[in-house]
């Protein structure tokens, strides 16, 4: 069993996708669990077509519910192989927030991995109480990041972090990648990180954001989808090495 968080340090960088994409494509080979533990803009649910869930974590943490009853089961697709997936959806609540009972979060994290073989957590970007509570529970910690300066110097402020919580297990997966390996050879260099997968910028991403199904699913056998299977692999000990491209010259969004 493996608790995987991913986090990033700001928003926008598509860490939201990557979670998703990655759920699924593990649902290949294990079996998987998936839970937005963006407490505050939560919208994992969404890229999986669940508009409204009737019960979220949320309620399972104000004692609402039962914990079975905020675990939805999913169909997906990877490759040619039909899979499935477990689905934990969170709602805001600015009440709740303000009365987060940790403990509980904690206990419902322990009930998921008995549920499954890997639990991946879609942590909220940036640094918050709650942030760094989900951070705890995780066994591998994976940032998400841009090739731009902004997005590189606040992941290595989540790394610096990460090495204050001793958390020796994490890596780097650059997203809207259109070929700046110089940036990212130069950036795994400078963080001391593994390069955990590399996601091409795709009009696939938000064509599947809009069909509420992950690109891993939407467009199995695309060159994005495939991104994200390596970066599965790779996680597992499948795959050695992830390979960084230079620019492409032609395909760019497929």
């Amino acid at each position: 069993m493996a608790v995987i968080a991913i986090t990033s340090g700001k928003g926008g960088v598509g860490k939201t996708t990557v979670s998703a994409n990655l759920a699924v494509a593990l649902s290949a080979f294990a079996d998987v669990a998936v839970v937005d533990c963006d407490f505050v803009l939560p919208n994992l649910h969404l890229l999986f077509g669940v508009d409204n869930p009737p019960v979220s974590l949320m309620d399972v943490l104000s004692e609402d519910a039962e914990m079975s009853e905020a675990v939805y089961r999913l169909k997906a697709r990877v490759g040619n192989y039909l899979t499935s997936l477990l689905l934990v959806p969170t709602l805001s609540s600015p009440h709740l927030l303000k009365n987060f009972d940790e403990d509980k979060f904690k206990e419902f994290i322990g009930f998921l991995e008995r549920k499954s073989d890997i639990l991946v957590l879609d942590v909220s970007a940036g640094l918050s109480r709650l942030a760094v509570l989900s951070l705890s529970v995780a066994d591998e910690v994976y940032i998400v990041s841009n090739t731009d300066s902004f997005s590189l110097n606040t992941a290595s402020k989540v790394l610096s972090i990460l090495n204050e919580m001793d958390k020796w297990r994490r890596g780097i997966v650059f997203n809207r990648y259109t070929g700046e390996k110089e940036i990212v050879t130069g950036a795994l260099s400078t963080l001391g990180i593994e390069l955990k997968g590399v996601v091409r910028e795709s009009r696939l991403i938000p064509e599947s954001w809009e069909a509420g199904v992950p690109v891993v699913s939407y467009r199995p056998k695309s060159a994005v989808a495939k991104d994200f299977i390596v970066m599965a692999e790779k996680i597992l000990g499948i795959r050695k090495k992830v390979d960084v491209q230079g620019r492409f010259r032609l395909g760019l969004g497929r």
